[in-house]
């Protein structure tokens, strides 16, 4: 339900932009509407896409935090209209990369999963992480996947693991 609710808000706000972007509004006592000169949708697209294919070198201390980074690439491109530029599958593809296999451990990494030579030292040291594991779901959903993929049952048992006992 949440991360319906969450589409639902994305589409308001996305209809918003392109609503103040091409309608003479301001009547309301907001802010003036958008026009095309007051933001250069090509370069922030640009950015949004650039930082999709490769993680500058600004951002090496925030490695465990990939899937992060990537959601608001995503989402800056889903709030400008332009999904449709980049290889939706392929972005897909990446974000399962990051999917933990062990169903007592669900959830998503924010960095690529390192091998171990027993399944005791990876479930020590390769744990799935709150936010990364919300990134990877609505930026799945926002990519259009059909989550078909996604363990719920071991999402579920992360996030009753995770929770403090006073909630």
């Amino acid at each position: 339900a949440f991360l319906c609710a969450a589409a639902g808000r994305r589409a308001d706000m996305a209809a918003d932009v392109a609503r103040r972007a091409g309608s003479g509004g301001g009547e309301d006592g907001g802010p003036p509407p958008l026009r095309s000169d007051d933001f250069e949708m090509k370069k922030h697209a640009d950015f949004f896409k650039k930082h999709l294919q490769v993680m500058p070198h600004h951002y090496k201390s925030m490695d465990t935090n990939r899937l992060t980074l990537l959601y608001f690439a995503v989402s800056g491109l889903d709030v400008l209209g332009r999904l449709d530029e980049i290889d939706r599958e392929a972005t897909i593809e990446y974000i399962y990369l990051y999917m933990s296999p062990l169903p007592d451990n669900g959830g998503f990494y924010g960095y690529p999963r390192v091998a171990f030579e027993s399944e005791d030292l990876d479930r020590c040291n390769n744990q799935p992480h709150i936010a990364n594991t919300f990134a990877a779901l609505v930026s799945l959903i926002m990519l259009g996947d059909d989550l078909r993929r996604i363990d719920s049952d071991a999402v579920a048992h992360s996030l009753r693991k995770w929770q403090l006992p006073d909630g």
